[in-house]
């Protein structure tokens, strides 16, 4: 498969195998993080492992779907199974303590699928690799999805502007024009009415630096909606005005973010090789063995009790809990950033040591996901203590977005949005 050195790998393999309707598993490893991702027919359908808030526990509690305290009876009730010498996935734990309705649980766990998906576009360039084959699709439950609106969303989630740029610069010079029609292109993607319009604008008679300049929305969404049209493959960029030339009849050329032989041969090629080392290995369980499990379960109850001591501020019961997460699961970054968080709460120690391991710690977890609303929380501490206001206050307003509860993130907002932003111009 070519590289692209535009942060787009992932899109465009993803956009391949959709193309090329492939069936068999795509492995995505970055920052330590590995995911696999199960396609039917160039259709996901199923997800494993990632970060921790990718799980379904997680998600559910950061969707509203649960409480906090609900949250935590569904691990003491997975770890009291354990006990008992049986495992329980956490759906049916919720749904024998009442929590949660079988259909919700469905539905949950396939938006757990699509997001295990969106959260592999945080990375620039992951190692992807296909194991072509039905056969590991059948021991794992199937919620199916289209592919093409995710890997918009995707790019609209994580594509910064430099990002989103390096995907249209080699077009800038280019005709752009919609692959099918406009409604049906609006229709296939979920586009909002002004993306729609922009839509409507892409007839291949304005070059791409036109288009851009002309849109009506705001420059990032502009250029995160176009490369997105780019890397699915609904645009077909020409080199020549439509509007110039007499009427012809031509064969349609490739469609940008579809594949071309180069890459179809790069696909087969991977697939062969990964399908080889993993004969060679035993493909690990959805279910961890129980020994595996009880640690993380245990991890859990001990993170979230910790959790829950910082929110009363006590540090001391808070430290002793979150090592104790620490202890049963070492390379959970999240729970070694909340204790060295409570740590330095403490107010003892070397404080300027405990800051530059904290960003340390934070960076580290913002690049195995993004969306680690703690980290943020913490990145926007760590820069208030620098004096670093504008900064600070960047770093509280995602961690608010990512978390409404974090009370703390939102008292931040508003006192540095009175002291960073001009009177009248409110939230930039």
């Amino acid at each position: 498969m070519q590289d692209h050195d535009d942060g787009s790998r992932f899109a465009r393999f993803v956009v391949s195998i959709r193309a090329h309707r492939r069936t068999g598993v795509l492995e995505v490893a970055a920052e330590g993080v590995t995911t696999l991702l199960y396609f039917s027919a160039g259709r996901i359908v199923f997800a494993e492992e990632g970060t921790l808030g990718e799980t379904l526990g997680r998600m559910l509690l950061r969707e509203g779907a649960l409480t906090q305290a609900e949250y935590a009876k569904v691990i003491d009730r997975m770890t009291a199974a354990l006990v008992d010498s049986e495992q329980m996935r956490f759906g049916e734990a919720a749904i024998a303590l009442g929590y949660l309705r079988p259909e919700q649980v469905h539905e949950a766990l396939s938006l757990q699928v699509r997001r295990k998906l969106l959260c592999c576009f945080q990375w620039e360039g992951p190692v992807c690799a296909f194991d072509e084959g039905e056969e590991p699709l059948r021991e794992v439950a199937h919620f199916p999805s289209e592919v093409l609106p995710l890997v918009l969303e995707g790019v609209r989630r994580f594509y910064d502007a430099s990002r989103a740029e390096r995907v249209l610069s080699p077009f800038v010079d280019r005709y752009p024009r919609l692959a099918a029609s406009a409604d049906e292109t609006a229709s296939a993607l979920g586009l909002h009415p002004a993306e729609a319009r922009l839509v409507r604008s892409l007839d291949g008679k304005r070059r791409m630096s036109e288009v851009l300049a002309a849109a009506e929305l705001d420059s990032l969404l502009v250029r995160q909606l176009v490369a997105g049209l780019v890397l699915t493959g609904h645009v077909q960029l020409r080199e020549e005005d439509l509007a110039a030339q007499p009427a012809r009849t031509e064969p349609e050329s490739p469609r940008a973010g579809g594949p071309g032989p180069r890459t179809a041969v790069a696909l087969r090629g991977l697939a062969a090789e990964i399908a080889r080392r993993r004969r060679a290995e035993t493909r690990r369980s959805s279910i961890p063995p129980r020994d595996a499990q009880r640690a993380k379960l245990e991890a859990e109850q001990a993170y979230q009790r910790g959790r829950r001591h910082m929110a009363y501020e006590a540090w001391p019961l808070a430290v002793e809990e979150l090592r104790r997460a620490v202890r049963r699961c070492p390379d959970m970054i999240e729970y070694v950033l909340c204790a060295a968080w409570a740590e330095h709460r403490t107010g003892q120690g070397d404080m300027a040591e405990q800051r530059r391991a904290l960003e340390d710690l934070s960076v580290r977890a913002l690049k195995k996901d993004r969306e680690n609303a703690f980290a943020w929380h913490v990145q926007g501490q760590l820069a208030t203590l620098e004096g670093d206001d504008a900064k600070a206050l960047r770093s509280f307003r995602i961690a608010q977005r990512l978390d409404p509860d974090d009370r703390e993130a939102a008292r931040f907002v508003r006192l540095l949005a009175a002291r960073v932003e001009p009177k009248g111009k409110g939230k930039r």
